[in-house]
């Protein structure tokens, strides 16, 4: 942070530390599984990625 009225600048560390969410991801479709065998593998690795995040963002998702 820079103070505008002396320009002397500060500095905060913010530590960081995501949690461990350790909730039971239920496996993919079948049906999901064969839509996404019609993408390259590091598309598929990116779209399941994503279906990660979504369920496990709340439990409620799933």
């Amino acid at each position: 942070m820079k103070d505008i009225d002396n320009g002397e600048i500060s500095k905060a560390i913010i530590s960081y530390q995501e949690l461990e969410n350790d909730l039971d991801i239920p496996t993919p479709p079948e049906e999901f599984l064969r839509l996404l065998s019609n993408f390259e593998f590091s598309q598929q690795q990116d779209i399941l990625e994503v279906r990660y995040k979504i369920l496990k963002f709340d439990t409620i998702m799933q």
